[in-house]
């Protein structure tokens, strides 16, 4: 696919991309499908035995894809491409960054929350709903440590939002939980990359669950919204294409 083509697919406004992604509510057989909950209070995960197995990657950005980021993104994804990077996906419709990239004929693992979660990517998920596993692994990485306080605390989400973050788990650690993603693309427009006093979460918005994912599994996180950062991640790729 030659650039003029990945631009063309890419220049879609957020009005397009949110009629393509329609999400809907998890339905009420949906949220008993599992069982009594928690059904995953004796399951046991340990995230730090898992390793990167294979080229992977994932991209988040509330804010729309603006002319520099398309052009950003231009620049990188044919290398991504050429090295054989598969995204993983979640098919969130308030992730511009993700749904602009969707389209691309790029290699694609796709884990929802639910299954009428995006009706567009549903017939080609890997994963229509979480497995069972992954909610544990969303207790212990996103809530904190095995206690009966983090238990108590996750529990007590509401079903979507526990359902969100144990979809999170598979584009962590793949579809079988046991291999670690590569690295994470994100966008904001301050262009942070870590948490420091100044940063501003509510600016951030979900963009921030992604950067403490990145601090606490020590997974190399790209932020497009700084030129250092791009150019970075754009020379490790050249570099990496040029061995292919």
């Amino acid at each position: 696919m030659d650039e003029s083509s990945i631009e063309s697919m890419l220049n879609k406004t957020p009005e397009e991309i949110q009629k393509e992604a329609i999400v809907e509510k998890p339905a009420e057989e949906e949220k008993s499908s599992y069982g009594e909950e928690p059904f995953y209070k004796n399951i046991q995960f340990d995230r730090e035995g898992v390793v990167t197995t294979t080229k992977s990657f994932t991209a988040y950005g509330q804010g729309d894809v603006t002319p520099e980021i398309e052009e950003r993104l231009v620049a990188i994804i044919p290398l991504m491409m050429k090295c054989k990077y598969k995204m993983r996906m979640g098919g969130d419709n308030q992730n511009l960054l993700e749904a602009a990239i969707s389209p691309l004929h790029m290699y694609k693992d796709i884990f929802l929350p639910w299954a009428n979660a995006n009706k567009q990517l549903a017939a080609s998920a890997t994963r229509k709903k979480p497995s069972e596993i992954a909610y544990r692994v969303a207790v212990n990485t996103f809530i904190g440590s095995r206690t009966e306080a983090s238990e108590l605390k996750f529990n007590d989400l509401p079903f979507a939002v526990k359902a969100s973050l144990a979809k999170d788990s598979h584009i962590l650690f793949g579809d079988n939980l046991d291999d670690k993603l590569g690295f994470i693309i994100i966008y904001t427009a301050c262009g942070t990359t870590q948490f420091g006093k100044d940063v501003d979460f509510k600016a951030l918005g979900r963009a921030s669950n992604w950067i403490k994912y990145s601090k606490d599994m020590g997974i190399k996180l790209y932020n497009l919204g700084s030129v250092d950062s791009y150019n970075e991640l754009k020379l490790i790729l050249s570099s990496e294409a040029q061995t292919v």
